[in-house]
């Protein structure tokens, strides 16, 4: 998910450069293995490479999240008071979705990293699909979730304080190249403005 123009002023008007010391250290982390990866892809010299780079940022994300479940046993939310602004909060009017929620918060700049519960529907998700419901991962937020009132009273540019867990990368063969879901659909992209599918447990403004 993107924003049109309108929002994406709105949103550079208002986005905090937070201070290191102000997010969570998980967030640090987990920004600091995207952006060395974004600057190390930029310096290959073919599509192989840079796919190895891309490869590389999924396994330091794995552990990532290895050492952060190792060191925090009891937190069982990956996200755990993270810190962003809020890109956009839409609700879906027509179809089978109606009055489902879909959030994007923005997390860093440069690369331009988004946390998202936009879903895909191409028929070449099936099978990450069929191995999330499995596991009972879901992005999608009802109006039942205690959140959703919370959600709706934001607007552009809020900046605001989330928890919640990544969702697994599934494809046929097992777990994808990222790792966690991301959906973006060029390498390039990928690298450059990363869309991570989450699944949001909470939020509130800051």
């Amino acid at each position: 998910m993107r924003c049109t123009l309108s929002v994406c002023l709105v949103v550079f008007c208002f986005f905090p450069i937070y201070a290191a010391e102000r997010i969570p250290e998980s967030q640090a982390d987990f920004i600091k293995v995207v952006s060395d990866s974004y600057e190390k892809f930029k310096t290959q010299k073919n599509e192989r490479q840079q796919e190895r780079v891309r490869r590389e940022r999924g396994e330091n994300v794995r552990a990532m999240l290895i050492r952060l479940h190792a060191t925090h046993p009891a937190e069982e939310d990956e996200i755990a008071n993270w810190r962003g602004v809020l890109e956009d909060f839409s609700i879906i009017s027509e179809g089978i979705d109606s009055g489902r929620g879909v959030v994007s918060i923005i997390i860093n700049e440069d690369p331009f990293i988004t946390l998202s519960t936009f879903e895909s529907s191409d028929e070449e998700d099936f099978y990450y699909y069929r191995a999330r419901m499995e596991r009972e991962e879901t992005a999608i937020i009802l109006r039942s979730h205690p959140f959703y009132e919370t959600l709706s009273k934001l607007k552009s540019g809020d900046k605001i304080i989330f928890s919640g867990k990544f969702l697994t990368d599934f494809n046929e063969i097992g777990v994808g190249v990222n790792v966690i879901k991301e959906e973006s659909r060029t390498m390039e992209m990928s690298m450059k403005a990363p869309n991570y599918l989450i699944q949001l447990i909470s939020v509130e403004k800051q």
